[in-house]
């Protein structure tokens, strides 16, 4: 058999194979098409997503451009943007952020080949988002003007409200209050027009934000409240459990913890509902924060493990290095509170092996605000079971960080505080306006009312008028009969005058023959 022939067999065979997959493999992306439109869920979108990507990596190998050729039921290019966007932010909560970059930008490419908008526009948005939860927040700016631009071109107002919002809430990372409200005021207004309550609970729940950060709380408190009626007229649960969050959290800071619990309970419920795994986590960890706050740390335990199981499950690594730190801080508060020798040795063991745990997370992670809780911590820890040498280099690593922290936090303070007074005038300039646009509006209904009264008074007197009219043209036509009547009776009163006189006096002949007779 020569080299041909089994060339043409291997090439036969290889086309076969690769015809059997590609219908295979396209009619299990339908189904999951099919499941991903019906699905209700976040996480279970994301799961689909992913799934996608996985069968459809199958023909990166170079049969992108032929399955999109032979089917008409699918768009491949705009699977295979899609599936790199969700696998990057797979990447990104596993804690690599290289590879979670490098998907979003390769679905970000395509998305550029096919110049699809809409994906584009997402794309960038997502880009950015991943570069403000890094903390380069100039870069996240950057891609949210650049995802901004696109809405506008494609006219998406809903889409452009969204993005004005997260570049206001990028420029409040700033510190840069100004441009924050006017971002903030400009997604308000456009759900206004467009009449969408869930975009404008979430402009309300921005400038609620920016009360909380100025410290006016009470102002803030108001904001979160009505962004929540909003959210609730909505029907808008996600946006409904993150505002009852906010307000637990008021209540929180006030030490108010039972009215706190009452938010985070309704706000807990509503996430277990949904079933978005890391919000739940969130919730659960928040409430373990309260009961830790409030000297119960027995009872926090409780939420933290079960925050920490669906961290786990979702390998959200920043939030297992957070749990494991409030869980250390647990035990070594139970340490403190227990009574028998072995009861204190197992809380230090478990707070330290979940500190320690957490530092180590942290560090490779390198996050600075983890890393700052954890040395201080591990001192305190430290420190309680004597180890003073180690408890002293951790103080030193807690105050390294500590002040990089500070020295952030007052710069941001600083320019906060050069802001405050240009923050409060755009503020009265806005109220302002606002005041302005209602006397324009009170004045505008004054003189409706005016115009609408000068119609009827005019209406009503050209009936009276009219009226009038009427009333003289029949009197007019009473009189003229009356008169004509009256003519007619002198008139038949002559003539009969006339009958009389003439039965009565002679005639003009026999007056003659008379005169005759006379003559003779």
């Amino acid at each position: 058999m020569s080299i041909k022939t089994l060339h043409l067999i291997f090439t036969f065979f290889a086309i076969n194979f690769c015809t059997y997959t590609s219908f295979s493999q396209s009619s299990h992306l339908d189904s999951l098409q099919l499941a991903l439109k019906n699905a209700k869920h976040d996480t279970t979108r994301i799961r689909l997503r992913a799934e996608i990507g996985e069968v459809a990596s199958i023909f990166r190998i170079g049969y992108w451009d032929t399955l999109a050729k032979e089917s008409n039921r699918l768009d491949v290019k705009k699977i295979e943007a899609a599936s790199f966007n969700n696998i990057g932010f797979l990447y990104y909560n596993q804690g690599e952020t290289t590879k979670a970059f490098e998907n979003l930008r390769r679905g970000l490419q395509i998305q550029e080949e096919l110049n699809d908008k809409n994906g584009l526009a997402s794309s960038l948005n997502n880009i950015a988002a991943l570069y403000e939860n890094q903390g380069d927040i100039s870069m996240a700016i950057s891609y949210y003007q650049k995802s901004l631009k696109t809405h506008l071109e494609i006219g998406d107002k809903e889409g452009t409200a969204l993005l004005y919002n997260n570049i206001g809430l990028a420029f409040n990372k700033q510190a840069d209050i100004n441009n924050a409200l006017q971002c903030f005021n400009n997604s308000l207004k456009i759900n206004e027009e467009i009449g969408n309550k869930k975009g404008q609970a979430n402009s309300l729940n921005s400038i609620a934000l920016i009360y909380n950060n100025q410290g006016d709380l009470t102002k803030a408190l108001e904001y979160f409240t009505k962004s929540l009626k909003l959210f609730e007229e909505a029907e808008y649960k996600a946006g409904t459990a993150y505002a009852l969050i906010n307000i637990g959290t008021y209540y929180k800071s006030k030490k108010e913890f039972k009215k706190a619990l009452e938010y985070y309970n309704k706000s807990l419920k509503i996430r277990e509902e949904l079933g978005d795994k890391r919000d739940l986590a969130a919730v659960l960890s928040a409430i373990g924060s309260l009961n830790f706050d409030d000297g119960n740390p027995t009872l926090a335990l409780i939420y933290f493990e079960k925050s920490l199981i669906i961290q786990k499950a979702t390998q959200d690594k920043r939030g297992i290095a957070n749990t494991y730190n409030c869980i250390g801080a647990a035990y070594l508060k139970l340490f403190s509170l227990a009574e028998s020798q072995n009861e204190k040795q197992k809380n230090f063991k478990l707070a330290l092996s979940y500190t320690d745990s957490s530092l180590t997370i942290s560090k490779n992670l390198g996050i600075a605000d983890c890393i700052f809780r954890a040395e201080r911590l591990q001192s305190r820890i430290d420190s309680a079971s004597g180890n003073y040498k180690g408890a002293f280099e951790h103080y030193k690593q807690f105050i390294i960080f500590r002040d990089s922290i500070t020295n952030e936090t007052n710069r941001k303070a600083s320019i906060k505080s050069q802001l405050k007074y240009e923050y409060d005038k755009k503020e009265a300039v806005i109220k302002e306006q606002q005041e302005k646009e209602r006397l324009v509006a009170q004045e505008k209904n004054r003189f409706q009312q005016i115009v609408i009264w000068s119609v009827i008074v005019g209406l009503l007197l050209v009936i009276v008028f009219a009226g009038y009219i009427v009333r003289t043209l029949r009197t007019t036509r009473v009189q003229k009969a009356i008169i004509e009547e009256k003519q007619r009776e002198i008139l038949d009163s002559i003539h009969y005058a006339k009958r009389i006189q003439k039965s009565l006096l002679p005639t003009e002949k026999y007056i003659h023959s008379s005169l005759k007779r006379m003559r003779k």
